[in-house]
């Protein structure tokens, strides 16, 4: 689409229409203090071929991660992709639109998707996975208020042990309701108190947030607090920032857990600049109608002959169309289909020990095991000590 500027003469007339006289009339609510009094002091423009060299000299300047090992992230780094994975998304069946409002011209995206939740659902232990939400963390965020929705209480135990983004966004999301957040402290060893989480169970508190492996990279033992906190019926809510460890992890789903949230960078999504990436939700059965979200389901057409259709979820009036209720019904927010390499990146896995991916989980549990041995053997303290059976990704450390 071509771009028409406005003339003197649209710009003359349109602010007539609107009653000003002048363009920075439109700024008068901008305090003086906070305006440009000149330009911005920039370089000239230049040419595109000595932009293109320019910009390039600036970006060597920094490391090549391409080059080194780089174990700053907190959850974001840098994986090899299969090269099977662009193949697919450059088939004709995924090469469809966008977003799949038209089921009988997306059936490549939708079977994408639809195997995607199947494969969450197989790696969590869980019955029901949504299509995906934007990240781990706001995945974590729309969990808190599912249960909030199902059981109707106004305070939460959240572990310390959780990825501090992730806290920061439950309370971004929480803070305009009536809505209580209690830090649960961790242990020694790195794991988090559960005594502390059963000494605090009261009839309020509506779900119990835990991380798996932790933030120091440490596999929580939280099985037995699963059994306890069904008796107060309050949800465990379970994080997975590091998606690789369900590949030999027994599911959070086996262990206790209501609703597992998480991050699906690990399944082989670059790190462009910090995401957003795939966060994947999955829960059981009965709260179905509460998941946020969109859901891809399986059916068959008239001559039948198997396809996908998207639904979208938490809707009071239950499942339908877009149109149907735009604007009347509540819908959960930052909840959309990502990037559809999200998707397609679960194949990617595959290519590294089958479906459940688990030879690739297993490099990381060693590689996590043979850099605590090197450091220790430089003299480095570990800020925490684990066993090797309870460690997973790399324990946080200072020398």
């Amino acid at each position: 689409m071509r771009y028409i500027p406005h003339t003197p003469t649209d710009i003359r007339d349109m602010l007539s229409a609107i009653g000003i006289e002048k363009l920075e009339e439109l700024f008068h609510s901008i305090p003086d203090a906070l305006r440009l009094e000149a330009p911005l002091n920039l370089p000239a423009a230049l040419p595109e071929a000595d932009l293109v060299q320019a910009l390039n000299r600036l970006g060597q300047r920094n490391l090549n991660p391409e080059e080194c090992a780089v174990f700053l992230g907190a959850g974001a780094y840098r994986h090899f992709t299969p090269a099977l994975v662009n193949h697919l998304l450059l088939r004709g069946e995924f090469l469809t639109s966008y977003t799949p409002y038209q089921p009988e011209v997306s059936q490549g995206t939708l079977q994408a998707i639809f195997e995607f939740q199947s494969f969450v659902c197989m790696l969590t232990g869980m019955e029901i996975a949504n299509a995906s939400i934007y990240d781990g963390a706001s995945s974590l965020a729309e969990a808190v208020l599912m249960a909030h929705r199902v059981n109707h209480r106004n305070e939460v135990l959240m572990a310390r042990t959780v990825h501090p983004e992730y806290r920061q966004v439950v309370e971004t999301y929480t803070r305009g309701i009536d809505f209580k957040i209690t830090e649960v402290p961790y242990q020694e060893n790195g794991q988090t108190d559960l005594d502390f989480i059963r000494q605090h169970v009261t009839d309020d508190i509506s779900s119990v947030v835990i991380q798996s492996p932790n933030f120091f990279g440490i596999v929580e033992q939280y099985a037995e607090l699963g059994e306890f906190l069904k008796g107060k019926q309050t949800l465990l809510i379970v994080v997975v920032a590091e998606a690789t460890s369900l590949g030999i992890l027994k599911p959070p789903g086996q262990r206790g857990a209501d609703i597992v949230a998480g991050e699906g960078q690990g399944w082989g999504l670059p790190v462009a600049f910090g995401g957003p990436y795939v966060g994947f939700f999955a829960t059981r059965e009965p709260f179905f109608r509460q998941v946020p979200g969109r859901i891809v389901g399986e059916t068959v057409d008239r001559t039948g002959q198997r396809l996908s259709q998207k639904w979208f979820l938490h809707r009071p009036a239950g499942l339908g169309p877009r149109q149907q209720d735009r604007g009347r019904l509540p819908r959960s927010g930052r909840v959309h289909l990502t990037d559809k390499r999200g998707h397609l990146h679960r194949h990617g896995r595959v290519g590294f020990g089958g479906f459940g991916g688990d030879l690739l989980p297993r490099q990381i549990a060693a590689g996590a095991e043979i850099l605590l041995r090197g450091r220790r053997r430089e003299g480095v303290t570990l800020q925490v000590e684990a066993q090797q059976r309870d460690a997973f990704c790399s324990p946080h450390c200072h020398g």
